[in-house]
């Protein structure tokens, strides 16, 4: 309940920007430029300036950077995987893939 009553305190912050009403948004960071559309969904995450994120869409654990357009119904974060690999595709970490081999010897965790 605590949470929808910080969702309806934080719409009088949103009147005269691009961030909809309609959005929900729980520890995330936002440029006066940044767009957020309807029914989006983002947690623990940043939008840079001039960046925009659309209908429908996801964002969580993230940073979206500057001058960033995200298409609506788009699902980022959430997942875990490493960054400093080679590649972040599951063919490289996870012994059970898509491809059934498992390019990489050491466990990811």
């Amino acid at each position: 309940m605590g949470a929808i009553i910080d969702q309806i305190k934080d719409i009088p912050k949103r009147r005269g920007t691009p961030i909809s009403k309609l959005a929900v948004l729980h520890d995330v960071k936002y440029h006066k430029t940044s767009s957020i559309r309807s029914l989006v969904k983002m947690e623990r995450a940043s939008i840079g300036k001039c960046s925009s994120i659309g209908t429908l869409s996801a964002a969580y654990d993230c940073e979206i950077g500057k001058f960033c357009s995200i298409a609506r119904e788009c699902y980022i974060g959430g997942a875990s995987h490493p960054i400093d690999w080679v590649s972040t595709s599951g063919c490289f970490y996870l012994p059970s893939n898509f491809t059934g081999v498992c390019y990489h010897e050491q466990d990811y965790e």
